[in-house]
């Protein structure tokens, strides 16, 4: 994204956000500094001005808002829907709001928490994952690794498209997609839903297998 290209600026996924989040934070900033002078000055002038600043601060939190579930979700119509959510919620307390959002996370942890209060020991097979959106580029990562023995590409390195898979003696332990593979939990016949049941099965195919785009990866775990 070239940085004077106001079109792109404007509607680029994570760039209004990026820039209003700011406003909230220095407001508030200079808000308590302008407190804390008026408080030690008996100056009332910087009072005032300490009062607008908190109040602009909380006011401009509104936008930050917004574009942040643009950014996350990536549609306007995912915005839209996320004010009807907020409009419908208004009603109920924040801590049922809260859990609300909490919902997805409490099916998965919640029943595995209960399990093992009863005394099971069965294991909490969830498989890691998470993504990050980095303004242009998406990133999505399965399965969980700190050290590996090898690292293979499958994709292209130079137009930024690629797929890597973090082998430990030879087990796919884990896999990361940029720009490429789709959402893991999302798009179950995506290439990185794929990655995911090759972490899962502890696959080990030949690495050059897996760099190998003619190589059907649902056809390796």
């Amino acid at each position: 994204m070239h940085p004077f290209d106001i079109n792109a600026a404007l509607h680029a996924k994570h760039a209004q956000h990026v820039v209003l989040i700011h406003f909230p934070i220095a407001l508030f900033l200079i808000g308590v500094l302008f407190d804390v002078i008026a408080q030690r000055t008996k100056n009332r002038a910087l009072a005032v001005a300490a009062y607008y600043n908190f109040i602009a601060a909380a006011f401009s939190t509104v936008p930050v808002l917004l574009t942040g579930i643009l950014a996350r979700t990536g549609t306007s119509h995912q915005v839209w829907l996320g004010l009807q959510r907020l409009n419908a919620l208004g009603g109920r307390s924040a801590r049922e709001a809260y859990e609300a959002d909490l919902s997805y996370w409490l099916e998965l942890d919640g029943p595995a928490a209960a399990r093992s209060m009863l005394g099971s020991a069965a294991p909490y097979d969830y498989l890691y994952s998470f993504w990050s959106d980095q303004y242009d580029h998406k990133i999505e990562y399965v399965g969980h690794v700190t050290t590996w023995d090898d690292f293979v590409i499958r994709g292209s390195v130079a137009e930024a498209k690629l797929i890597g898979f973090y082998l430990v003696d030879g087990v796919v332990r884990a896999a990361v997609g940029l720009d490429r593979g789709g959402d893991p939990e999302l798009d179950l016949d995506g290439e990185m839903a794929a990655c995911a049941r090759l972490v899962a099965a502890r696959a080990r195919p030949a690495p050059a297998v897996l760099a190998d785009d003619r190589a059907d990866l649902w056809s390796l775990a």
